[in-house]
Parts: C-alpha cells; sequence; structure tokens
C-alpha cells in the first residue's frame, strides 16, 4: 500500500517506532494578555482540561524539530516526512510537541508567517500516523 501526501508517495509501513505523518494535541494552552495590569492568562480552551489538535503547534514543531525531512503540509495539518526513505521517529515527534508547548511557542498571522506578539504555553503530546489514517 502507498499513500500520497501532497507530492510524496509513500509505500510500506514505516519501522517500528516511527510514522509517516504526525501532528500535535494540546492542552491548558494558553497566552499572557499584556494588555491588561497585570498581565491575564488567555485559555484557548477555557474550561476544558481535554486535548485538542493544535495546527500551530504541529507546524512549529515540524518546522523546528523536522524540517527539511518532513514538511508541514497546511491541507492536512500534519507534519509529512517528504523523502525516500526517511519517516519520523514517534519518541522524538511525541517530546518534541510536549517540549515546545512547555517553554512555549508562537503562532502564525493571516499571511502564515510566524507571529511574534503571543507566546502560547501548555501542555502537549504527539502522535503518529501510518498509511490511510
Amino acid at each position: 500500500m502507498f499513500v500520497l501526501f501532497g507530492a510524496v508517495a509513500l509505500a510500506g509501513d514505516p519501522p517500528s517506532g516511527n510514522w509517516w505523518s504526525t501532528d500535535c494535541y494540546s492542552s491548558g494552552i494558553y497566552f499572557n494578555d499584556t494588555s491588561t495590569n497585570p498581565p491575564t492568562r488567555v485559555y484557548t480552551h477555557p474550561g476544558d482540561a481535554g486535548f485538542y489538535y493544535d495546527w500551530m503547534l504541529t507546524r512549529h514543531v515540524c518546522e523546528d524539530d523536522f524540517s527539511p525531512s518532513a514538511r508541514y503540509l497546511e491541507g492536512i495539518g500534519r507534519c509529512v516526512a517528504n523523502e525516500e526513505g526517511y519517516s519520523i521517529n514517534g519518541a522524538l515527534s511525541w517530546s518534541s510537541c510536549a517540549a515546545h508547548a512547555r517553554q512555549g511557542f508562537f503562532g502564525y498571522n493571516d499571511n502564515g508567517d510566524q507571529d511574534y506578539s503571543q507566546k502560547y504555553v501548555g501542555n502537549a503530546e504527539g502522535r503518529g500516523y501510518l498509511p490511510g489514517q
């Protein structure tokens, strides 16, 4: 079986513990609203402790930790291996999502450029996918 992600065809299963594509799910993500005195925390999902798919964190992790061997594809919202024979390490993906969320990451503006005006912080985990998932 092969799957076509963008312009990359990935055949078969990756090595054990690896994935063809990954994304990040986050919980308790907030930014500090500095327009108030003192600054207030603004949560992206207030009052809910569940984990949510986080496209900004997924893109941030993909571009910071896995490029150029993988790239963020907006159409599916995942970090996708873009080289034949390359797959994304599952443990590294999970820990990268968690570390970037804990340390804080910047979002993106409407033009797709990184927006350094707000730093998002919280908890996260990575998830991985095989062909057809």
